[in-house]
Parts: C-alpha cells; sequence; structure tokens
C-alpha cells in the first residue's frame, strides 16, 4: 500500500502548484489490485510572507506519503522531496482524471518491455 499526496487549494477538484496549495488529499494506492481510496486531507500551514519557502511546509506536511502529484514544483523544492524517497509527478487536470491516468500507467508498466 502506497499513499498518494495530490496538492490542491480552493475546491480540491484541480491539481495545483506545488509550493502554493492549500491542502492535500492523500490516497491509499493498492498496487496489487490497482485501486486508490480516499484516506484524508493534509493542510499545509503556510504564512505567505514574501521570503518564506513556503515548498519547505509543503514537503513537511507529506513526509509520510511515498508519492506526490502535483500541477509543477520547483527544482529545489523537487530535489529536496526526493531526497526524502517521496515520488513526484507532475501533472495538470483534474484530481479524478490525474488518478485515473496514475492507475493505468502502473497497471501497463510491467507490460512494457
Amino acid at each position: 500500500m502506497k499513499k498518494i499526496a495530490v496538492a490542491v487549494k480552493d475546491t480540491g477538484k484541480k491539481v495545483e502548484h506545488f509550493g502554493i496549495c492549500e491542502y492535500f488529499l492523500v490516497y491509499n494506492y493498492d498496487e496489487d489490485n490497482h485501486s486508490i481510496e480516499y484516506d484524508n486531507i493534509i493542510f499545509s500551514s503556510k504564512n505567505h510572507k514574501q521570503d518564506s519557502e513556503e515548498w519547505e511546509k509543503s514537503a513537511d506536511s507529506i513526509k509520510n506519503c511515498d508519492i506526490v502529484i502535483c500541477e509543477k514544483i520547483g527544482p529545489i523544492a523537487k530535489a529536496e522531496v526526493e531526497m526524502m524517497d517521496i515520488k513526484v509527478i507532475e501533472e495538470e487536470g483534474a484530481v479524478e482524471d490525474i488518478l485515473d491516468k496514475f492507475i493505468l500507467v502502473e497497471k501497463n508498466k510491467d507490460n512494457i518491455l
């Protein structure tokens, strides 16, 4: 079982940029039967001060997740998140569509080569 964090804001329907997301929707992904189930919401506490590194708060919020899906992520934030052993997937669109695509890719990766 892997935990997937999806960066969102406002209504939670569209994937957002890692550094400006308001919260993460967390899902459990069962690798054996390729199913995803909603788990919980993680709020990222940010102060939005001009000189603060907001992505650090986002990274700390998802430290117990295995994968993060976001629209975009800066190169420094991406490197730091990956050093935490969290896989970064950058995708644009609706959360539901992106999770469906994730499942499709995971199902088919065994068939490649």
